[in-house]
């Protein structure tokens, strides 16, 4: 009776020393899909597939929490928790609160400081946190860390990876608006094609022209020409009037260019201003 007793006591201590303490996670609802949810959080902890997930609100003047759903963690990925609602008492809305139980979170910092290097597979996403950012084990620092993969660079708040400058700039298709050249803007972290000094946009927003030439276009009248828009000729470096792209002059209007053409003729010369009789320094030409 005396070794049942002993062992009777014993029982009770360790099953108390075995309790396991569960962590909450905080977190908010930034997107539905159907019965799944999205939660971020900036918790610096992350759940495990399968750890309880509750979804409430605050009652407006209140500290009253009105359950709205409840589920369950189906993915850990990329600094956004996924969860499958199992059980809905309402309607489940973007930007209501969650809360995750885990009786295991991973502890992202721990595993970053730690001193032994971690397979990135063997815990869930302990860089997700830093969005687009991977684990590696730093051999100076003999710690693991949050590094960007090849391709990618810090943003300018170190929050997370973006693509690298170099890989935008590759990527910048500046054909678009003849006459640009691709520059970084820093406030936004991104290229955009601008202008070179002195030119600007044209009208169609197409290609860079000098000021001085969109002034000249904008003084330009072709309503002698149905159908015409005043266009800078290139070679002769002046403004005149031409059919749209996909039209043709026919000798009186613009028309489809699939149509033949009814009255084949030069291209009639652009009025003066003065005399109301075609000028030849300014003449009609066919862009």
């Amino acid at each position: 009776m005396k070794n049942f007793r002993i062992f009777y006591f014993l029982v009770p201590a360790f099953l108390i020393a075995g309790e396991i303490q569960a962590s909450e996670i905080p977190g908010t609802v930034s997107e539905i899909q159907g019965d799944e949810v999205t939660i971020v959080t900036d918790s610096k902890i992350l759940p495990n597939r399968g750890d309880n997930v509750t979804i409430y609100f605050v009652l407006p003047g209140t500290q009253d929490e009105i359950s709205v759903g409840a589920g369950k963690v189906s993915a850990v990925d990329a600094g956004a928790i996924k969860a499958k609602i199992e059980n809905a008492a309402g309607e489940v809305a973007k930007n209501q609160k969650a809360r995750i139980t885990s009786d295991y979170p991973t502890d992202q910092t721990a595993v970053l400081n730690s001193g032994t290097p971690v397979d990135a597979t063997s815990v869930p996403t302990p860089c997700s946190y830093l969005p687009g950012s991977v684990m590696q084990w730093d051999q100076a620092s003999q710690k693991n860390t949050c590094v960007c993969p090849d391709g990618y660079e810090w943003n300018k708040a170190r929050t997370g990876c973006r693509f690298s400058k170099a890989v935008l700039f590759q990527w910048a298709n500046c054909g678009r608006l003849a006459g640009s050249t691709p520059v970084w803007q820093e406030d936004n972290e991104r290229v955009f094609c601008q202008c070179p000094p002195g030119t600007a946009v044209n009208a169609d927003g197409t290609a860079c022209v000098f000021s001085s030439e969109m002034q000249l276009l904008a003084q330009t009248d072709c309503s002698m020409y149905p159908g015409t828009v005043p266009a800078w000729d290139r070679v002769t470096q002046r403004p005149g009037c031409t059919c749209p792209a996909g039209l043709q002059w026919n000798g009186t209007s613009c028309i489809p260019s699939a149509q033949p053409l009814i009255q084949p003729s030069a291209p009639p010369a652009q009025p003066s201003q003065s005399s109301g009789q075609p000028s030849d320094d300014q003449a009609l030409y066919l862009g």
